[in-house]
This record gives C-alpha cells, structure tokens and sequence, in this order.
C-alpha cells in the first residue's frame, strides 16, 4: 500500500508539472503548423495538416516509446534465454543433490548395520 501511495503521489506531482508547463507556454503549444518532407522529387511531397505543437510533441513522445520498446525487445528474449538456461542447470544440481543424498543414506544405512553386526559379535566363535 506503501508503494502505490508514494506512485500515486509522484504521478499527481507529475501530471501537476506538465500542466503547470502547458499551461505557461499555452500560445506556444496551440500554435498551428505543418511539417513537410520534400524528396527534392516532383512526385515526393508530404505535408501534414496544420496541427497545434502540443498533437506533434504527443506523436514524437510516443514514437520515442515505440523505439525504445522494440530496442529492448532483443534483450527482452536474450534475457528469457538465459532464464531457461540457468534454470535448467539449477534443476541438474538439485537432482544431483538428490542423488548424493540418497546415495550418502544409504552408505550410512550400511555403515550402521555393519557397526551393529561388528558390536554384539560373533556368538558361535569358541574362545582360545
């Protein structure tokens, strides 16, 4: 509950900013313009419609998110990779382990018994 206090504090601190911006630079962000791309190509022209700054600095923001998600991406399945790799190789220890375990019992169980043979000795034996 803690955490989602302290997110939802920074967040309304955030938000409050922004519009504290927009709000000082309101004439500047609905100012209308266009962008244009000329291929220096007859047939190659784009303009876009006039839009207020703010609609451009939106799209160039979420076209920033859209790079950075499919940059990660590699890491993302490289990351997975290793997951997999390493938790195979924790599941082989742990089965060795296992084994060791068993075999140690085992090995115990047999060094038991031998003692307790050993102890109460031979009961046919004739003396010397």
């Amino acid at each position: 509950m803690k955490k989602v206090k302290r997110f939802l504090i920074w967040l309304t601190v955030l938000l409050i900013s922004f519009g504290f911006v927009a709000y000082q630079n309101e004439e500047f962000l609905f100012e209308k313009e266009h962008i244009g791309l000329d291929f220096y190509f007859d047939f190659a022209k784009f303009q876009t419609p006039d839009l207020p700054i703010a609609v451009f600095f939106v799209i160039l923001f979420f076209a920033g998110l859209l790079i950075a998600y499919f940059a990660s991406l590699s890491e993302k399945y490289v990351d997975r990779k290793n997951i997999r790799r390493l938790t195979d190789e924790v599941d082989m220890a742990r089965k060795k382990v296992s084994e060791l375990e068993t075999k140690l019992a085992s090995a115990q169980a047999t060094h038991v018994a031998n003692n307790s043979a050993l102890s109460s000795g031979p009961a046919d034996v004739p003396e010397l």
